[in-house]
């Protein structure tokens, strides 16, 4: 008896384990861990990238009866909140963190690889050698690796923190990157147009996601309302960073033309 009610339970949460809406491999998608317990955001590789909330049920309080849970809101990059709020109760007092970082200019120690992911068993993107002069966009590591843009190429990927040492702090530009352009049609989502006019690929990175966009190209980016930090780079110039608030209901456009040093 004690066996066959073990599988039943367990059966119960495997099936309850499950992607309910979207994709929850690459790209948007709901993913509910039990009947209380779910992601609803961006995936990358399996893993939660992207902007999202994560919501984890613990259990019922019981001096007051009330939910103890865990909720993670904002940016994650392979699995790691990056930027963002936490709240975590017990049931009886409320908590409250903040996640943030700051960008820098790093300088390579000795020849190391740029990879595609912060895992060991990355694949390889270049190799960059001593002396190396990198844009690091986040001081948090994740797995110990820095997510980085190589100047010269533009290559954006990640370096074991141990090769890198971190020298001027890069600060926001104060000002908004994008302008109004109009009325979304759903105020839970807006559009971003953007419009390369350069002779280099441009690339933008927000809410953890990287768009390339090639040269004369117009891309349509669909975020939800918010604030987030935003970077956008070519080859050879220094990268924007700077902070943009999407307003609800409303649609934002940019045509960019970088000016090189």
């Amino acid at each position: 008896m004690k066996k066959a009610l073990f599988l039943f339970l367990f059966c119960s949460f495997f099936a309850m384990s499950q992607c309910v809406e979207g994709d929850c491999k690459n790209g948007y998608g709901v993913y509910k861990f039990s009947e209380e317990s779910y992601y609803d955001g961006n995936w990358k590789n399996g893993l939660r990238h992207g902007f999202g909330l994560d919501y984890a049920f613990d259990s019922i309080n019981k001096k007051t009866g009330k939910k103890a849970f865990t909720k993670r809101l904002g940016v994650f990059e392979y699995g790691f909140l990056i930027e963002g709020t936490k709240e975590w109760f017990n049931g009886i007092f409320p908590n409250r963190s903040t996640y943030t970082y700051e960008s820098f200019i790093g300088k390579v120690k000795s020849k190391i690889n740029l990879i595609e992911w912060p895992t060991a068993d990355s694949d390889i993107i270049k190799s960059l050698n001593s002396g190396a002069e990198v844009f690091i966009i986040s001081d948090k590591t994740i797995n110990g690796y820095y997510n980085v843009i190589d100047k010269i190429s533009a290559e954006e990927g990640y370096i074991d923190e141990k090769f890198i040492d971190l020298l001027n702090e890069v600060e926001n530009i104060k000002r908004e990157l994008f302008n109004p352009s109009g009325l979304s049609n759903s105020i839970k989502t807006s559009e971003l147009l953007i419009f390369n006019d350069a002779e280099f690929d441009l690339n933008i990175k927000l809410a953890g996601l990287t768009y390339k966009i090639n040269p004369k190209q117009t891309k349509k980016i669909s975020v939800k309302p918010g604030e987030y930090t935003i970077f956008a780079w070519h080859t050879g110039a220094i990268p924007y960073k700077g902070k943009q608030t999407i307003e609800p209901g409303q649609n934002y456009e940019k045509t960019f033309i970088i000016v090189y040093n």
